[in-house]
């Protein structure tokens, strides 16, 4: 992205970033509450995002993880398995992540 575009859309989003704060707190809040429902699946959900735009490696590890769930890993594996793949892109680009 331009640096240009990044600097406008700062701009633009910076003022905006406590309303969005604490319409996070009240989410939460609502949560807690049992205003706002949460719904049990009869399958396990591995959820990989974040506002982050690019760049912080969601792709490679979903691409790993439908890998590994199509090997038919079980969960008590997931953990052990996530450290090794952050630890195989830290070697490739020397970088650490522990």
């Amino acid at each position: 992205m331009h640096p240009s575009i990044k600097k406008v859309l700062f701009a633009i989003g910076f003022p905006l970033s406590p309303l969005y704060s604490q319409l996070m707190v009240l989410r939460a809040f609502l949560y807690n509450k049992g205003i706002f429902k949460t719904h049990e699946l009869s399958v396990p959900v591995v959820s990989v995002g974040n506002l982050t735009m690019g760049g912080t490696g969601k792709t490679p590890l979903v691409m790993y993880l439908r890998e590994w769930a199509a090997k038919g890993r079980v969960p008590s594996r997931f953990a052990k398995e996530i450290k090794e793949f952050f630890d195989i892109l830290a070697a490739d680009d020397g970088l650490s992540y522990r």
